[in-house]
């Protein structure tokens, strides 16, 4: 599943960005060099937070392209979101 989790996030496609960052999901990589990756992302506002190694990163990425779709369904098979009614 984190093999396939990461393939999704590299063929995450650039985009623009709302205002907003209400991300449904965290993520963490850990790296082949003993470094990681910490990310939250947002599909609502197209944007991606994180650190790698401890320095800050920031990603806007298009949230309707399959690359996107795909990671955020797989995310959800995955863990599903819990919705109230």
């Amino acid at each position: 599943a984190a093999n396939r989790v990461a393939e999704f996030w590299r063929s995450l496609i650039s985009g623009r960005q709302s205002r907003c960052h209400l991300p449904p999901y965290g993520l963490i990589f850990h790296l082949q060099n003993n470094g990681f990756v910490e990310a939250s992302i947002c599909w609502q506002c197209n944007n991606i937070y994180g650190t790698q190694n401890g320095e800050p990163f920031h990603y806007e990425f298009d949230s309707s392209t399959p690359s996107s779709e795909d990671l955020l369904a797989y995310l959800n098979q995955l863990l599903p979101l819990e919705t109230t009614p």
